[in-house]
């Protein structure tokens, strides 16, 4: 397996005496392929260890090391509170992670047909145009990315919908997966997967490399006795970079 050494950075957490307050944007969307919520605020410092302590990234450097990044970042999760249904969750982040970094868009409707009860007729419907016209483009930020192995998280929660500090931008199920009504009762149980992530972005025409945090939720149907997928989200505990990628779900 191949592995990417990270940029060196030193990550500062700063402290400060007067009360500092945080924005937030929001832009509404009901259907696939738009960003829905960006948060910003002060350092997290919890994140930012995790992505200072994360050395070891696999990195896709063949389609052959491509395909085994999943099953590698699956065995690497370690948790410190453990979950109901925790190895149903396990397997369904390596299948997701493995559409995300081998991104075919008939598979991906399957995917989702599959977990919500849909036909594939009908998942298609809820992907807006634009979603699928800039599929190529989109999926490229994760085919790819490198994925560190030694700060995989599984944690109970949903962080990528609280002010816990840094910037987030975040992706939310837009009705593909049906998850409103489970969201809808605070009971549900939600968990999520935090990955540190090295991204290659270009800004401004220049090229850039980022480490930022994943950030993968899902949500408990216990009728459909499966977890379902409702945000992914990067991550930048810092706030100190000025623009961050639009992931998708």
């Amino acid at each position: 397996m191949s592995t990417t050494r990270k940029p060196t950075f030193v990550i500062g957490i700063i402290f400060m005496a007067a009360a500092v307050g945080f924005l937030v944007k929001s832009a509404l969307n009901t259907r696939a392929g738009l960003p829905e919520t960006t948060i910003e605020q002060l350092v997290d410092g919890d994140a930012a260890a995790r992505l200072d302590a994360a050395n070891t990234f696999l990195s896709p450097s063949t389609d052959e090391l491509r395909a085994q990044i999943p099953a590698d970042l699956a065995q690497a999760i370690h948790w410190d509170q453990d979950i109901e249904h925790r190895q149903e969750l396990i397997e369904l982040f390596q299948q997701r992670l493995n559409i995300l970094m081998n991104p075919d868009l008939e598979g991906y409707i399957a995917h989702i047909a599959a977990l919500t009860g849909q036909t594939p007729i009908q998942v298609r419907a809820g992907l807006s145009d634009r979603f699928i016209e800039r599929w190529d483009t989109d999926t490229r930020i994760f085919k790819e990315a490198s994925f560190a192995t030694d700060q995989c998280l599984l944690t109970p929660g949903d962080s990528a919908n609280t002010q816990s500090g840094g910037t987030v931008i975040a992706k939310r199920d837009p009705g593909v997966y049906q998850t409103a009504r489970l969201l809808a009762d605070p009971n549900t149980p939600r968990a999520e997967i935090q990955v540190p992530i090295m991204i290659a972005v270009t800004m401004n025409g220049q090229g850039h490399t980022l480490v930022l945090e994943l950030v993968m939720g899902f949500v408990w149907n216990e009728s459909r006795n499966t977890w379902i997928p409702h945000v992914v989200a990067f991550r930048d505990p810092t706030s100190l970079e000025e623009r961050l990628p639009v992931p998708w779900i």
